[in-house]
């Protein structure tokens, strides 16, 4: 089945249209205090920042503040999948971003009791259960996109759901967000809600469990559980959600699960530390520090729900916090390539490289190269895990606090960019990376806000 046949025959539902109330970010600027610019993004993202049909977006045009138009990025960089980059963009990260999002609107709650916030969590709520539908509604039949193999649709399934429609491309990303969301407004939302969100929770854990935590990722098998050092970045989330699914069900299955994931990968070690025991003195450092935030707020939740391994956790925690810093820009944009040395902890930004045309395994020119960008996408994770850890680690809550004052003093709209060239080095067909509005920034930056207020930190 096509891509408009297949979206033809399971549409999402309906949504409301969307208000425009919301103030332009580019009127964000850094002499407003901190918690109206807070408030600026996290309007911007309940009014301007759904589909119609309800799924939050995720990486749209910069500049215009909008979601990319069919057909805007045609002449751009193809992606692996080769799905158009305006559906790849849009919807790329809506399932963690949804999640994300919802998680700050229930700390905000709990710190507020603005009724407000319960309409926002409500519509981010709203943005992960319509994915979940998509595979629900469609469950037995075959699923693809272009360039990957067809997969049989099971309830449980999040997918990364490029123009609106299921897929079976998902990450440990998409999982670890929308649970996260959910875990937390369980405590707070109506009783249907609550029951709803336990039976997803469910579904999805034994859905994973059932896979083998493997998955088709662009075209690549993945397993995460077997893939080193891939494992020990992905494989500590999945043994949270399985400890969830055990808190919200009372199965003895997800206990178990988790206790032998738990026993495996929980004492969180980073990419350095894993690619150091592997007998690598250096290695690539890409997205991996980025997505640092991953372990830290898994082990923030694990030290209330199995406090006897706090220690554990907490040093964990720690390290990929620290990890996340290495090649932190003082503007807070983060180089995408690295070469990390793993016994010293120097590193090197990497130059320009592009594969030799036969070598290339797709058609993406990103795919086949090296190109010293750099992306905001890691200061916005850090406004959530400097948080965390200024919380739990009263060690480390000087440099927490301090990192945290910096970020906070810096936040306008240039923090929500998702990558900056400052070498000038994308070639003509890759250059609308540089004018893509973050939706993880979006996400993050109020849920970071939110937690901290919560917890005291301001």
């Amino acid at each position: 089945m096509n891509r408009r046949a297949f979206l033809s025959a399971w549409p999402l539902a309906a949504g409301a249209a969307q208000p425009r109330g919301a103030k332009p970010l580019e009127q964000l600027d850094t002499r407003m205090p901190l918690a109206e610019r807070i408030r600026m993004i996290q309007t911007f993202v309940h009014e301007r920042h759904y589909s119609p049909k309800g799924l939050l977006y995720s990486h749209i045009n910069f500049a215009e503040e909008r979601p990319h138009r069919p057909g805007e990025l045609a002449g751009a960089d193809p992606n692996p999948l080769g799905v158009p980059q305006e559906d790849h963009y849009n919807f790329e990260n809506s399932p963690m971003n949804s999640g994300i999002f919802l998680a700050g609107q229930c700390y905000r709650y709990l710190a507020t009791r603005e009724p407000e916030a319960l309409d926002y969590a409500a519509k981010a709520f709203r943005s992960i259960e319509v994915n979940y539908e998509l595979a629900e509604q469609a469950e037995g039949r075959a699923v693809a996109i272009d360039g990957a193999e067809r997969a049989t649709a099971r309830a449980g399934w999040i997918s990364k759901p490029y123009g609106e429609m299921l897929t079976n491309q998902t990450s440990t990303e998409q999982n670890f967000g929308a649970v996260w969301g959910m875990f937390v407004y369980r405590g707070i939302a109506p009783a249907a809600v609550r029951k709803r969100i336990d039976g997803m929770i469910v579904r999805l854990a034994d859905l994973w469990r059932e896979m083998g935590y493997s998955v088709n990722f662009f075209g690549e098998r993945w397993d995460f559980e077997r893939s080193m050092p891939r494992a020990q970045r992905h494989m500590p989330v999945w043994a949270w959600i399985n400890r969830v699914a055990a808190e919200v069900s009372g199965e003895p299955r997800f206990r178990r699960e988790f206790e032998r994931l738990d026993a495996l990968f929980g004492a969180l070690p980073t990419p350095r530390q894993t690619n150091l025991g592997m007998g690598r003195e250096t290695y690539v450092s890409t997205e991996d520090r980025t997505f640092h935030d991953k372990e830290v707020i898994t082990g923030d939740m694990l030290i209330d729900l199995e406090p006897g391994s706090a220690p554990r956790y907490l040093r964990g925690m720690t390290n990929w916090w620290r990890f996340a810093q290495i090649a932190l820009r003082e503007d807070f944009f983060t180089p995408y390539y690295i070469e990390l040395n793993t016994v010293t902890g120097q590193f090197r930004p990497l130059p320009k490289s592009i594969k030799p045309r036969p070598r290339w395994s797709s058609p993406s020119l990103w795919a086949n190269g090296v190109f010293p960008v750099c992306w905001s996408e890691n200061a916005a994770r850090l406004a959530v895990s400097s948080a965390v850890l200024a919380r739990r680690n009263p060690a480390g809550r000087d440099a927490a606090m301090t990192l945290l004052s910096r970020l906070h003093a810096s936040l306008d709209k240039s923090l929500l960019r998702y990558m900056i060239d400052p070498e000038n080095a994308l070639e003509p067909t890759q250059r609308f990376l540089t004018n893509l509005l973050s939706g993880d920034a979006l996400a993050y930056h109020p849920t970071g806000y939110w937690y901290g207020r919560l917890h005291g930190l301001w």
